[in-house]
């Protein structure tokens, strides 16, 4: 089967051949985020990874956890898992909905050392490429992958060639460590990103500390890697990526004329001081409006109702068995898809989502003025949410005073994101970034 399938950079070419990535991040890439993300220069964007043996036992999680639609694409679904039969059978459920499948080997929370998943199985190279075999040869679409560092660059090496061995298509290596995390975060390590990309022949995404426009630059320039993904920049401003490529052409033809050297490490920006334009706030509440009850149409479902048209007609007609047997076989495949498939319209709602996002996106200014960051935490309504922005906005543009220091820390907001094993993310991490 894999043989039948793009590999490498073919593959990468069939998606555009992309430069700029959203981060799989766990509660922010939803759907309407994707979207959004899509419409104002990202080029590929991965799903939240999603755990591969709860996916394979619930419908209702399996609909509650993937949510796409034709204009989603190119889309990387990611799962995790240390079972490569279980990952394989969570793969098939969305193979038809998706450009490819990722394995993540670079979680480093608590939650994937006690689940055994993510960068714990870093030290079980031979497990890491059981999963990656297993998923691509027998699936037909693409399997990649994206791992740490380690603390030794020989063994990161050894990593990403095992994976490029095994079928992995597209790697994407982050250059922290697993032990890199929380208050201990650190930087990127450009360096190391560099020296593995030397020895990688398929393509190649450097992953951290991607905070600026300069990051961008410097950070393809100096990795030579063949995109840049990006988590917590995006999720403050999902047009971070917007007009890149202009900037970028412009940024490297003042560089030649300058003779200027390359610059091996990111920025020392800071993710709150990244805020988005407050009409990405109101595209992306009415992304959310639309994704709620969105119909799915591609030829997968249109060829689903086909057949069970085709399986009335023949009860009517009474035909023959063999017609019969030749049809029940696309019958029964389909319909077991149908029981499961992940596409809206659901009874999913977006509008916790796009009340958390808001606040993320515009956290300095609603936290000057804390009555609007408390009626955003109380919103019940995607026009309760627009109203409010509308009037941050405006205080802003008028000048408006904001509240006294003591006031603005009176008023709780309860972001529920983050609730979620006490980290919203799992790959990009905010403190130190």
């Amino acid at each position: 089967m894999s043989s039948e399938k793009l590999s490498g950079y073919d593959f990468w070419q069939s998606i555009g051949s992309p430069h700029f990535v959203l981060a799989p991040m766990v509660g922010v890439g939803e759907l309407p985020f994707r979207l959004l993300c899509n419409q104002h220069g990202t080029d590929l964007c991965y799903t939240p990874m999603i755990n591969s043996k709860q996916f394979i036992i619930s419908n209702q999680f399996r609909r509650d956890f993937f949510q796409t639609c034709k204009e989603d694409r190119p889309l990387i679904v990611q799962f995790n898992g240390d079972d490569p039969e279980k990952m394989l059978e969570a793969a098939k459920y969305v193979e038809n909905y998706c450009d490819a499948i990722d394995i993540n080997f670079g979680c480093p929370q608590n939650i994937a050392k006690s689940g055994h998943y993510g960068a714990y199985l870093q030290d079980n190279l031979s497990l890491m490429s059981q999963l990656v075999s297993t998923l691509h040869h027998n699936l037909h679409i693409p399997v990649t992958a994206k791992f740490r560092k380690q603390t030794d660059i020989q063994q990161t090496i050894r990593i990403a060639e095992m994976l490029e061995s095994s079928g992995a298509q597209v790697i994407c290596i982050h250059g922290r460590t697993r032990e890199q995390k929380g208050m201990d975060l650190g930087h990127s390590d450009w360096e190391c990103i560099r020296i593995v990309r030397e020895h990688v022949h398929v393509p190649f995404i450097s992953n951290g500390s991607i905070l600026c426009k300069e990051d961008v630059v410097n950070c393809l320039n100096y990795t030579k890697a063949d995109a840049v993904m990006c988590g917590d920049a995006l999720r403050r401003n999902a047009a971070f990526f917007e007009g890149m490529n202009e900037y970028i052409s412009k940024t490297n033809e003042q560089s030649s004329s300058s003779s200027q050297s390359l610059i091996s490490h990111p920025s020392y920006t800071l993710p709150s001081t990244i805020q988005a334009p407050f009409h990405i706030l109101k595209e992306l509440i009415t992304y959310c409006r639309r994704c709620e009850g969105k119909q799915q149409t591609n030829e997968e479902q249109e060829k689903q109702e086909e057949v069970v048209i085709n399986e009335e007609e023949l009860q009517k007609q009474q035909q023959s068995q063999q017609y019969i047997q030749q049809i029940q076989q696309p019958i029964q495949q389909y319909s077991q898809q149908y029981q499961i498939l992940p596409f809206t319209p659901h009874n999913h709602s977006y509008q916790p989502f796009a009340r958390d996002e808001c606040l993320r996106m515009r956290l300095q200014s609603f936290e000057s003025y804390s009555d609007l960051r408390n009626e955003l935490g109380e919103a019940k309504s995607y026009d309760e949410l627009e109203q409010i922005v509308d009037q941050l906005e405006e205080r802003l543009r008028s000048g408006a005073e904001p509240q006294p220091h003591y006031q603005r820390h009176k008023t709780e907001f309860i972001d529920q994101g983050d609730l979620m094993d006490g980290v919203n993310l799992f790959d990009e991490q905010i403190p130190g970034q």
